[in-house]
């Protein structure tokens, strides 16, 4: 999500295919059902998203960090996670094992 903002900031976002370009982006975890806000957090610019998250989840792919980072308050609830922008790495000899057991604990 972006919200618009064009004033001084140091990590403030330029994306030329939205409404507004320029802005801060938040990152959001809502209930699909409710809305219900769990967490989220602004971008600060690169490596922000694996701040919290401990040294072997932060080798993962950024899209990947994030959802983690997101996720830290459901984890062990058995709720389902879906995300369009996070990508396995499967074909490239990586797996998506990790993020399974850490959402799926009991």
């Amino acid at each position: 999500m972006l919200v618009g903002f064009r004033g001084r900031c140091s990590f403030r976002i330029y994306m030329p295919n939205k409404p507004n370009k320029y802005g801060l982006k938040i990152m959001i975890l809502t209930d699909a059902r409710t809305s219900y806000m769990y967490n989220g957090y602004i971008y600060t610019g690169r490596n922000s998203d694996g701040i919290g998250l401990p040294l072997e989840e932060r080798i993962l792919p950024v899209p990947t960090q994030s959802v983690l980072r997101l996720a830290q308050p459901i984890y062990g609830s058995n709720r389902n996670i879906t995300a369009s922008f996070l990508r396995t790495q499967e074909g490239k000899g990586g797996s998506n094992d990790f993020f399974d057991a850490r959402c799926h604990s009991n």
